[in-house]
């Protein structure tokens, strides 16, 4: 008997645990270790760009850590209408303006480790290697990791 209202006691605390952490945002979802919504290693030669894309379901935060070898990178992370103004401005003669999402963005760098709490829908984080020389172009390998927590 003394058995049974033990189980009783462990699964109406239980419940009542899961109503309360629910309420305050602090859910199953959000006890989950990080998930990773980007791993990837590339080379960049001057004057190219890489976009990688992740879609978040509801505002979550994210982080961004990148380690180059040798050179430095640009690190923009857009919106998709900010991504579309950044490709219809590539190549275009006396540099280009857009818009992006500062928080995680960060220009010349070859270390990053940013976090932020981001909207929901779809990203698209663009590493440039800048064009920097004339005559002798030097290639920068990225090394990226994108999580959300």
């Amino acid at each position: 008997m003394i058995g049974l209202f033990v189980v009783v006691g462990v699964l109406v605390v239980g419940f009542m645990l899961v109503r309360v952490l629910g309420q305050n945002g602090m859910g199953p979802a959000a006890m989950l270790a990080p998930r990773t919504l980007l791993d990837d290693r590339f080379e960049l030669q001057e004057g190219q760009n890489r976009s990688l894309s992740f879609h978040l379901t509801e505002p979550r935060e994210v982080q961004i850590n990148l380690e180059t070898e040798e050179k430095p990178v640009n690190v923009f992370l857009f919106n998709t209408e900010q991504w579309g103004q950044f490709n219809r401005n590539l190549g275009t003669p006396f540099g280009s303006h857009f818009d992006y999402s500062g928080s995680l963005s960060q220009t010349h760098t070859m270390k990053l480790e940013k976090s932020a709490t981001i909207p929901e829908g779809d990203w698209h984080l663009t590493i440039e290697r800048p064009r920097e020389a004339l005559f002798f172009h030097h290639s920068a390998v990225v090394a990226i990791k994108v999580a959300e927590r």
